[in-house]
């Protein structure tokens, strides 16, 4: 699903599944293009519809080896979403393991500070 945000005119929100990518354009008329593109490769792909887990039609007939300029170009778009949702999670990824880090950063540094007042309660007494 993608969602254009609801007061900041160039982000726009993603969701696949249970992961969601909080995106925000340059300006307002790429974050419409994006959101635009995702939407019609949803619709193209019958992602996330009951139609889904239907076979889909070839982009190549039975009697032509060749394919049409609109399969091409359609494949293209497709495999530009591909790579850029690779990107996401490579990302997201990315920014997991910076999360994890800080958090055992914090932890340290919480640990240190019960620590220090465990030693100042003994020392007044």
């Amino acid at each position: 699903m993608t969602k254009p945000h609801e007061f900041d005119e160039c982000r726009f929100d993603v969701s696949v599944h249970d992961c969601v990518w909080y995106l925000r354009a340059e300006v307002p008329e790429d974050r419409n293009r994006w959101v635009e593109t995702l939407e019609a490769f949803k619709v193209d792909s019958a992602y996330g519809s009951e139609n889904s887990l239907r076979r889909h039609g070839s982009a190549v007939s039975v009697g032509s080896t060749s394919l049409s300029n609109a399969s091409i170009s359609s494949f293209k778009k497709a495999r530009g979403l591909r790579v850029k949702l690779a990107e996401m999670e490579t990302f997201k990824d990315i920014l997991c393991r910076q999360v994890d880090t800080l958090q055992s950063y914090f932890d340290v540094c919480a640990e240190m500070l019960t620590t220090e007042d465990s030693h100042k309660d003994t020392d007044v007494h």
